[in-house]
């Protein structure tokens, strides 16, 4: 899960999200879906393929209550080909 917090409304904010394996596989991010279309969303590689980090903005047009939504995370690892992150957060007036 993850908190956007409280935002002031027409102010961006970005909060990241650091992905690594468990195990010694290594694994790719296909690519990242966010279910709200005022959340962009962009993946990058982290060290010399350690890891990768999900960095997720909020736009300045965002609408001002409450936002429950979901980034989907998706993988070239079979076991894992989606991860699912619910976010939500406060745009407040």
């Amino acid at each position: 899960m993850l908190s956007l917090g409280s935002i002031k409304k027409g102010a961006s904010s970005a909060k990241k999200i650091e992905l690594r394996a468990t195990d010694q596989r290594d694994f790719k991010i296909v690519k990242v879906k966010s279910s709200l279309p005022f959340l962009s969303t962009k993946a990058s590689v982290v060290g010399k393929n350690k890891g990768f980090e999900v960095t997720i903005n909020v736009a300045k047009k965002a609408p001002a209550g409450r936002l429950r939504g979901e980034i989907a995370i998706y993988t070239d690892d079979p076991d894992q080909m989606v991860i699912k992150v619910p976010v939500y957060g406060l745009i407040r007036n």
